[in-house]
C-alpha cells in the first residue's frame, strides 16, 4: 500500500466471529459482496493463553503465548482506502466475518 517496510512488529486483534479455522477439515465459503475487492496477506498467528500488560518485560510477554501458527489476514481494500482517507479507524475493513482463515 505504498507504506515503509517496518522494523518493529505490528500487530493486529481480530472479533471471533473473523475466524475461520481448519478450512481443509471444514470448508466453509467466505461471504464476499461483488462490488468489494478482498486481498489476502499471509501472516504468522500467535495465541495468547492468558492476559498481557502493556508494560510486561519481553519474557513475560512471551510466556502468554501458548499457539502459533500461519494464518491468512483478509482485507476489504476499498473500504480500507476510504476510511484511511476519512482519517477513520479502519479495523471494519480487516475485521469482517471469517477474514482471519487459520489452520
Amino acid at each position: 500500500m505504498g507504506e515503509s517496510s517496518l522494523t518493529v512488529p505490528q500487530f493486529f486483534l481480530k472479533p471471533e466471529a473473523a475466524l475461520l479455522s481448519s478450512p481443509l477439515d471444514d470448508p466453509q465459503n467466505i461471504d464476499i459482496v461483488d462490488d468489494e475487492t478482498i486481498h489476502h496477506e499471509v501472516e504468522l498467528v500467535l495465541r495468547l493463553g492468558r492476559d498481557v500488560d502493556q508494560g510486561d518485560d519481553d519474557e513475560k510477554l512471551a510466556s502468554a503465548v501458548d499457539a502459533v501458527c500461519i494464518g491468512m489476514d483478509l482485507t476489504n481494500r476499498p473500504a480500507q482506502l476510504r476510511l484511511k482517507a476519512k482519517g477513520l479507524p479502519w479495523a471494519r475493513s480487516k475485521a469482517f466475518r471469517r477474514s482471519a482463515v487459520i489452520g
